[in-house]
């Protein structure tokens, strides 16, 4: 009776290799796809916030500005109490967000540290310099700047300050960029009259006109 061989089949230590190697290389293109995917995700999601951030602000700044009162100056009738430089300008509003809604003396500046600029408003009792209260409007910005706008007349156009004017400028533009965002300029057009002149009145706490 001729034996017969069995012969048994598996796989040789070189695939063995090949196969593990090619796992291997599968294992790290899917997680080199998913930190790839993350990080999108996150910058996307920076991307996002900063968007809404910014359009915080936007709202903010243009409810501020718009309700700016042309408080007459105390040294000069003829003289709006309103200054406008390329990094600060102060005067006065009713805020509706903070000091109870009351007229405030209003300061917005930008400030710079380490090559980072970042938007501060400040609000105090008009009366009462003492009672003085800050708050952080962005940061992390590398361009921060105020201009103002004078029409109507032949030297008409954009300035880089407005001190010691008769009336409040006609348009107030503010540009505000990020590292990684730029926003279209702010422009913003007083609502109040600054024809009208007003003295604050700290019995009701109101702007009477003059």
């Amino acid at each position: 009776m001729n034996s017969q061989r069995h012969a048994c089949y598996g796989f040789s230590l070189v695939e063995l290799v090949v196969a593990v190697a090619l796992t291997a290389l599968t294992s790290l293109l899917l997680l080199n796809l998913y930190d790839m995917g993350i990080r999108a995700w996150r910058i996307n999601q920076a991307h996002i916030s900063q968007q809404e951030s910014l359009t915080r602000i936007n709202t903010a700044l243009r409810t501020v500005l718009a309700n700016i009162y042309p408080m007459a100056d105390r040294s000069a009738k003829h003289l709006v109490n309103f200054r406008g430089a390329p990094r600060e300008m102060s005067f006065f509003a009713r805020l509706t967000t903070a000091n109870n809604g009351a007229m405030s003396k209003v300061v917005l500046r930008f400030a710079e540290e380490n090559r980072q600029i970042s938007l501060f408003v400040d609000w105090s009792n008009p009366t009462d310099s003492t009672k003085k209260s800050s708050s952080l409007l962005a940061k992390n910005l590398r361009i921060g700047e105020f201009s103002y706008f004078r029409g109507g007349e032949e030297q008409s156009g954009w300035r880089a300050d407005w001190i010691s004017q008769e009336t409040l400028p006609d348009l107030i533009q503010i540009k505000i960029a990020s590292s990684t965002l730029s926003w279209p300029p702010i422009i913003v057009h007083p609502k109040i009259d600054s024809g009208t002149f007003c003295r604050y009145d700290p019995v009701d706490n109101t702007c009477k006109a003059l």
